[in-house]
């Protein structure tokens, strides 16, 4: 009787670990996604600032620049986005492509990159 109580409660409670490391699995891909999808948004809105106002590199600017209070909603949105982006770092290749890269909560280098639709 005692062995199979030891054999219950073992299995048991490698149940548990298993349901706790599923759960450590289950947040880790929530704050991968949230991740992307704020790079995503974030590339978004410098690239649809960077067409309106016709040079990819002064949309990268536009926000710490004299006209930031002309389009204040847009730069709160990019910089409560980019609180969830730890040590980003945005850059315009020489297509013209808008690149950002981060690094996630295990320390890993992500990035993001789409095409300005300047032409």
């Amino acid at each position: 009787m005692l062995l199979e109580y030891l054999i219950a409660s073992a299995i048991g409670f490698a149940g548990m670990l298993g349901i706790l490391q599923f759960a450590a699995e289950i947040t880790t891909l929530h704050q991968h996604i949230i991740q992307t999808h704020a790079a995503a948004a974030v590339l978004r809105e410098w690239s649809a600032l960077a067409h309106m106002m016709g040079d990819a590199h002064a949309a990268l600017d536009f926000c710490s620049g004299p006209l930031r209070s002309q389009l204040a909603d847009t730069c709160q949105t990019l910089a409560d986005r980019l609180k969830h982006l730890f040590d980003h770092r945005v850059e315009i290749t020489s297509g013209g492509v808008f690149r950002l890269t981060w690094r996630d909560t295990h320390g890993h280098q992500l990035s993001a990159q789409l095409a300005s639709t300047l032409h």
